[in-house]
């Protein structure tokens, strides 16, 4: 700290002690007194939140940390603060504001950039709109690096994250260049010398190829003329799980596709639409929503109830049977513990059921006939569901469909289980009770909010809809996926998701 600001601290008056000329004059400078005194006791920021991260700004203030027992205060005003802490993601619209606060601060003053978005644009570096660091707009006198680092060195992105440590110069130099091209001072021998090696160890970290704004452009002109907006899959037409319950123009849906009229019932549409197998999926996949979340017609007559169940149906229609199935099953055991045995095995065995379900026959998309039989069965099995995701009555499975399905299991079960009946019912009572506890949460990830512990999976089924249908078969879990080589991966930008 500059000896004269220390020597102000140390030698600054009370507001009491500060002879007044006047009760008129007393008014109108007491407060601004009081102020300047207490600033110069301690630092007094000026918070720029950008982004979610000014979150984390707020929290500081609260109990647990209490940053003001320390005399540390946030301002309104930037001409009562010495220190700017930047958090979040700095745009090209917000950089001339940022400046003007900047700019209004009295000196001395300090910039403290806080994480990957405000070092260097974090995960929307690559972004047309995002400032790539706030040092580019103010000077920044303290890193606070985020939970990664990313560099990138021409076309080439990589996450240094767990080098920091080891590199010989310390890890602060890196963090200065956190986010941003590192070709010229990789090269620059003024700093220090960087051998192959150096070269070779930064290859381990790749994580990825980046676009090119050209790129970025002929993408772009190439999805508007498929109908995708820009940052959105290729594949699916949509950027996010949001994206999902935007409702659907039909008119402008039906001319820019020429698919479905989504006034019209869909069944007749699908049967006698002459549609390829291959149209046919790339245009059930790429997700629609009815307006006002209500449900699209498919047959448009009386059996249109049939083709709808409410969520609750499931437990109350399928929970008695397999209460009293459990129940019968303990004349044929020797105690309930064997019981249990057993009924967990059919737990167990109905997430691979699920897993398998999903993926062999829900999906079986590179073997369905080219024929509008085998495509309307394709639609009324699950085609629909990745047509209109959120259609909150097409969550779970019809009772007729299921009795269909359900049948070779029964046999299946007590085929296995020969010697046993009662064994066999306990198993097939299981595994229905997975079955419920599938199709309940298969509608709770699309239409509730869920304990913070299942985000993650909610989030990965939804992916399964906008960003890969090949991919991410599991609902209740992504076990089944690690294991047989289908789980999703999540991009780590915007502009990677649509290439």
């Amino acid at each position: 700290m500059p000896l004269a600001r220390q020597l102000q601290r140390q030698y600054a008056p009370l507001p009491s002690q500060d002879t007044q000329k006047g009760t008129a004059e007393y008014a109108l400078t007491t407060m601004d007194k009081l102020a300047n005194w207490a600033h110069q006791g301690s630092l007094w920021p000026v918070t720029f939140g950008l982004a979610c991260c000014g979150i984390e700004m707020m929290n500081t203030s609260m109990p647990r940390y209490d940053q003001d027992r320390l005399g540390i205060i946030f301002r309104a005003s930037p001409r009562q603060a010495d220190v700017m802490i930047v958090a979040g993601t700095l745009t090209n619209k917000m950089a001339p504001a940022m400046r003007q606060v900047y700019d209004q601060m009295p000196d001395p003053k300090w910039v403290i950039s806080m994480g990957s978005c405000a070092n260097g644009g974090g995960y929307y570096h690559y972004s047309y709109s995002v400032v790539r660091g706030c040092d580019r707009i103010v000077p920044v006198d303290i890193y606070v690096p985020g939970s990664k680092c990313h560099v990138t060195m021409g076309d080439k992105a990589y996450d240094i994250t767990d080098f920091l440590d080891s590199h010989p110069g310390g890890k602060d130099l890196i963090l200065e260049y956190g986010g941003k091209d590192i070709t010229y001072i990789l090269q620059n021998k003024g700093s220090h010398a960087h051998s192959e090696a150096a070269y070779d160890i930064l290859e381990d970290y790749l994580i990825g190829l980046v676009a090119t704004d050209k790129d970025v452009c002929e993408l772009n002109q190439d999805n508007l003329a498929k109908g995708v907006p820009p940052g959105a899959f290729l594949r699916t037409g949509v950027a996010s799980a949001e994206e999902l319950s935007k409702d659907t123009d039909p008119d402008a849906d039906y001319k820019t596709h020429k698919f479905l009229d989504l006034n019209k019932p869909l069944f007749l549409q699908v049967l006698f639409g002459g549609f390829s197998t291959e149209f046919y999926l790339e245009q059930v996949h790429r997700p629609r929503h009815y307006k006002g979340g209500d449900s699209a017609p498919i047959f448009g007559n009386f059996l249109e109830p049939l083709t709808k169940t409410p969520w609750w149906m499931i437990p109350l229609l399928w929970g008695p049977p397999v209460t009293y199935g459990t129940f019968i099953a303990r004349d044929g055991c020797t105690s309930w513990a064997q019981v249990a045995a057993y009924w967990s095995f059919g737990l167990f065995m109905w997430s691979l059921i699920e897993y398998g379900l999903h993926r062999c026959l829900f999906h079986l998309d590179h073997y369905l006939a080219d024929n509008s039989v085998a495509i309307t069965a394709h639609f009324l099995l699950h085609g629909v569901h990745h047509y209109l995701p959120m259609d909150k009555y097409r969550l779970v499975m019809p009772p007729a469909m299921f009795v269909i399905l359900a049948l070779p299991f029964w046999m299946l079960a007590h085929t296995l289980f020969y010697w046993n009946w009662h064994v066999a019912t306990a198993v097939y009572c299981g595994g229905v009770f997975g079955y419920i506890g599938y199709d309940l949460t298969h509608y709770f990830i699309h239409h509730c909010r869920l304990p913070s512990f299942y985000q993650a999976q909610k989030k990965y089924h939804l992916q399964h809809h906008f960003m890969d249908y090949e991919n991410g078969y599991g609902i209740t879990s992504r076990f089944w996926d690690r294991i047989f080589g289908t789980e999703l991966t999540e991009p780590t930008s915007k502009v990677a998701k649509s290439i």
